[in-house]
């Protein structure tokens, strides 16, 4: 449980350099650790969302609001034992899922 309040925290970042890193070696985009250090892109998830939502407005406030929920459930788990910080974990993976599912659906 220790590291699962830190993983919240920075959970956005986290999806997003996961996210990146696989679609680029699955498309062919980098081939070696140094394409990926050097590669620059427009495929960061403030970009995937501005261009998903229309406007970047609307994508930093869902990635600040994302974010904002990640860290609360960061703090509640601080102070959480057993199964409520299960429930928390829980909540928080099944949030990001959501995310994740809605995203690549509009992405299409």
């Amino acid at each position: 449980m220790d590291i699962a309040a830190p993983v919240l925290i920075f959970w956005v970042f986290i999806y997003d350099m996961t996210y990146i890193t696989a679609a680029r070696i699955l498309t062919g985009k980098v081939r070696s650790f140094h394409d990926w250090i050097a590669y620059v892109g427009r495929d960061h998830l403030h970009h995937r969302l501005a261009a998903l939502l229309g406007s970047k407005r609307k994508a930093v406030l869902l990635v600040f609001g994302f974010s904002v929920c990640m860290g609360l459930a960061a703090v509640a788990l601080v102070h959480a034992r057993g199964f409520e910080a299960a429930l928390l974990i829980l909540q928080a993976v099944l949030i990001a899922a959501i995310f994740s599912v809605l995203e690549h659906a509009g992405n299409r």
